[in-house]
């Protein structure tokens, strides 16, 4: 299976997005997928410069990103339904 590139998406593209990031690298790895986690800032995401297999946004659901899926990651943060979400993330990447 080829690298699968994902985006993790917060408001200043540093803090919540790289514990994110983290979390979903180690979760893919264990699951026999070999990953590529960028953290980036909403600023940074636009439809044109995005080249990704899926987006997690963890404060908000982006609607500008084409054709890439998007994943809601605040769970990944709270802890509150984050193996569900990291669930979703390996289901998608899948495909």
């Amino acid at each position: 299976m080829m690298k699968k590139k994902i985006y993790t998406v917060c408001g200043s593209g540093v803090a919540t997005s790289v514990m994110c990031a983290k979390k979903i690298e180690e979760y893919c790895k264990n699951n026999g997928l070999d990953v590529e986690v960028s953290p980036i800032s909403f600023g940074q995401l636009s439809g044109d410069n995005i080249k990704a297999d899926l987006i997690v946004a963890v404060n908000s659901k982006s609607d500008n990103t084409g054709n890439i899926p998007v994943v809601a990651g605040v769970s990944l943060l709270t802890g509150i339904g984050a193996e569900n979400t990291l669930k979703e993330i390996v289901e998608i990447l899948k495909k």
